[in-house]
């Protein structure tokens, strides 16, 4: 290693003219200026506090650590579906064309909070679920009974109103 990039041009590039290549000063870890846009498991080994990920029902990412547990069942999932930085979230699922509209959706989770994880009916009941007929979301504790199904619950039950409405329609009627 070189303290001086023009002490590693001499010794291994004497006769290129743009060496040193870069001339910028490094800050950091030299991976996180190459790839800001990579997940989170390319870019660093660990899940980072401010992770991103997509929310395909409402064309954005969502931010926050409760994403579902098949994303992160395994190294590849880890990669294709958690980021550190949202434009690579939106870029990589909707597209360079859709970058900005996917930014101007993006909201944050809230984990639900389970008190007495025996009782995950009770967590369910006060999950966010879609009235279809009326275009909105409540959590009034009368969530229909086929929701709080394994299998539905994924896909009906949300932690927050913005992520119920991002995934079904709130125009109201």
């Amino acid at each position: 290693l070189f303290v001086e990039g023009y002490e590693c041009c001499n010794k291994f590039f004497p006769t290129s003219s743009n060496c040193p290549y870069e001339t910028d000063a490094q800050h950091g870890y030299y991976w996180e200026s190459y790839n800001e846009r990579r997940p989170n498991s390319e870019a660093l080994p660990t899940i980072l506090n401010e992770t991103y990920y997509p929310d395909l029902g409402s064309d954005t990412c969502i931010k926050g650590e409760d994403y579902p547990d098949w994303m992160i069942k395994d190294d590849v999932y880890k990669r294709l579906y958690l980021y550190k930085e949202k434009e690579g979230c939106c870029e990589f699922w909707f597209g360079h064309a859709s970058l900005d509209d996917c930014l101007a959706k993006i909201y944050e989770s809230t984990p639900s909070a389970v008190a007495d994880p025996t009782n995950t009916t009770a967590v369910l009941l006060a999950m966010w679920y879609p009235v279809i007929e009326d275009r909105k979301c409540i959590n009034d504790g009368n969530t229909p009974d086929f929701m709080l199904e394994d299998g539905f619950s994924t896909w009906y039950l949300f932690n927050t109103e913005e992520e119920c409405c991002g995934t079904f329609d709130c125009s109201g009627v």
